[in-house]
């Protein structure tokens, strides 16, 4: 088969790392499958440049353009795991194990310790790391030639015919086998599944502004350590104006198990923090006033009774706002050919923590099933192996739309709900949050937090295999 992947962002990586995992070769004398990547930024240049801080100080306490840290739960970890143990380990190290979340109000009051480890032995923790640090990691296991910098203008697809993917530099158009859309919110691929008939200007399933927009970045972790933030701890924070989060994501060179997720060590130089405000009109974000940026984050948050978040309002500086944006529900993640992945099928709120590894599940949910079909379709092929793929494929990626849009359904809604808290609220609604938050003490997971982190992938798809009656 022949693969394009639109997007070498962590979902195309993925994506193309556990298809070259799982993926069973044509007996010979066919060609082995082909697996390309189309980025529109040089991937190669961005993978030599160090776009993050590894030795944060006092100067450089700015936000990067490509956004900050991110978490990666117990369900994420398992899917790197499973993909490469030393990218695991890789990973692990560059982030920093957290174990728990320290529930706080701007009021000063403590309101929980929840723990977010697995109920195994040891424990998977979380890890918290930047966004480009695992690009990185997982960036460095992709040879240079599977990706080429050329921006797509257009993804052409019909029913039992092959895909054709046009060029914005004019280059000669490329048929394919199958198009798999890593390329983010604003997919060119999903555009071009769901484009009305006859416009191609037009988007069915726009993005959604939520209404809420983000600050944050890079600071020393000083800033945390000298006001009492433990190892392992993330600091989060809920007002009636806004939310604030901080947390470590790099572990220190001495830490002798920093590989593990099982234990957590010492703090590295860096910490992430962000602060979510409300704002009814999405605002500008290309183009942004950094001192009048600055001078809304210190009013939202210059009477909120807590020293970390005092320290790095007086300090930081804001160049980037990151509104929030969601993927409405698409009724398929699949079309003739055309498969989304990640953000493209389900860019979620932020408060899901969920954005990655979604798209970790999905890369290898969707390699696990392609690979099975095509295993089985190659023992009873069809009159051309051209057509045999295809039909692997398309079975495929239809099981794979079926079983990954209900998980996903349930998340947003979750993460909408509790997204909710961060916006405006009178003195009784920000009483009432505080009471549901500090209830949460005391139950030590909850049922919706098991099914995140216990997830199992290849488990879950061998269930639904079997379901199916799939041979």
């Amino acid at each position: 088969m022949k693969i394009v992947i639109i997007g070498a962002g962590i979902s195309g990586i993925s994506t193309y790392l556990f298809l070259k995992k799982y993926l069973p070769n044509p007996a010979s004398p066919a060609e082995p499958h082909q697996l390309i990547i189309y980025e529109r930024h040089d991937a190669n240049k961005e993978l030599k440049r160090q776009l993050y801080s590894k030795e944060a100080t006092e100067q450089t306490t700015n936000t990067i353009a490509i956004g900050g840290g991110l978490g990666l739960g117990p369900n994420g970890l398992k899917c790197l795991e499973r993909l490469d143990e030393a990218l695991f380990h890789d990973v692990v190290r560059s982030g920093h194990t957290i174990t728990h979340w320290r529930m706080s109000c701007a009021r000063g009051w403590e309101l929980a310790s929840i723990g977010i480890q697995t109920e195994e032995d040891p424990p998977t923790n979380s890890v918290m790391i930047g966004r480009q640090a695992l690009w990185h990691c997982m960036r460095q296991y992709v040879p240079d030639v599977a990706i080429v910098q050329k921006k797509i203008s257009k993804v052409v697809a019909a029913a039992g015919q092959r895909p054709v993917v046009s060029f914005d530099d004019g280059a000669a158009d490329i048929e394919c086998d199958m198009v798999i859309g890593c390329d983010g919110l604003r997919s060119i691929v999903r555009k071009s599944m769901f484009q009305n008939e006859g416009d191609e200007s037009s988007e069915k399933y726009p993005p959604h502004y939520e209404g809420l927009v983000g600050v944050g970045g890079f600071i020393p972790s000083s800033y945390l350590r000298d006001n009492g933030v433990k190892n392992g701890e993330m600091g989060i924070v809920f007002g009636a104006n806004g939310f604030f989060g901080y947390g470590y994501n790099t572990s220190s060179p001495e830490g002798q198990s920093r590989n593990l997720p099982h234990e957590t060590c010492d703090p590295g130089n860096e910490a992430t923090w962000w602060s979510t405000y409300y704002l009814d009109e999405c605002p500008d974000w290309r183009s942004i006033d950094s001192e009048d940026a600055k001078r809304q984050l210190i009013a939202r948050h210059s009477s909120w009774r807590n020293p970390v978040i005092q320290k790095i309002i007086k300090n930081v500086k804001i160049d980037s706002l990151y509104p929030t944006w969601t993927t409405p529900g698409l009724p398929t993640w699949e079309r003739a050919g055309l498969v989304l992945i990640g953000d493209a099928a389900h860019a979620l709120h932020p408060s899901s923590g969920q954005g990655a590894n979604q798209a970790l599940e999905d890369s290898e949910c969707f390699a696990l099933l392609l690979a099975h079909h095509l295993k089985a379709a190659y023992l009873k092929p069809e009159r051309s192996q051209q057509e045999t793929e295809r039909l692997a494929g398309e079975q495929a990626a239809k099981n794979y739309s079926n079983m990954r849009i209900p998980r996903i359904e349930k998340i947003h809604q979750r993460s909408a709900a509790i997204g909710d808290f961060k916006k405006p609220k009178n003195l009784v609604q920000e009483m009432l949050m505080y009471l549901f938050i500090w209830s949460m003490k005391f139950f030590r997971v909850d049922t919706h937090t098991r099914e995140l982190t216990n997830y199992n992938v290849p488990s879950e798809v061998a269930k639904m295999l079997a379901a199916s009656g799939a041979k």
